[in-house]
């Protein structure tokens, strides 16, 4: 036969052993304190920029716009951190071109932002502005 007291008793020791052990953690915690250690001071190293030098920049070819016609009419974008992509048309044709893949065979994805998006063709930079939803 069970013996309902001897249970109660144990549930009663079990459940104070285990308030005691919390209480102590407890208090533990109240007294202990972190460690901290102090850091000296950070150098910084000094950097000698001299923004009056033009010798370098008159050493870099201009940049010409050029004026192209880019088959494709940009209708639709997505512009993410990570992943980009572009819907064009051709006639009556629509694509998605991923960032980074081929569009037609000659034209890959560079980029895609809000106000622009770049395709190279060999050593062709196409910028078309971006005015889907403007």
């Amino acid at each position: 036969m069970i013996n309902i007291n001897k249970i109660k008793i144990t549930l009663l020791s079990m459940l104070t052993a285990a308030s005691i052990a919390v209480i102590a953690v407890l208090f533990n915690s109240f007294f202990s304190k972190p460690d901290l250690y102090t850091m000296g001071a950070i150098e910084v190293p000094k950097l000698n920029i001299n923004l009056n030098n033009d010798s370098k920049l008159k050493d870099v070819p201009e940049i010409e716009k050029v004026e192209t016609t880019f088959e494709y009419k940009v209708i639709g974008f997505i512009a993410g951190e990570n992943e980009s992509s572009v819907i064009v048309k051709k006639g009556n044709k629509e694509q998605v071109v991923v960032l980074g893949s081929v569009l037609d065979k000659k034209y890959t994805l560079i980029s895609v932002t809000r106000d622009e998006i770049v395709f190279q063709a060999n050593n062709n930079l196409y910028k078309i502005k971006n005015l889907v939803g403007k």
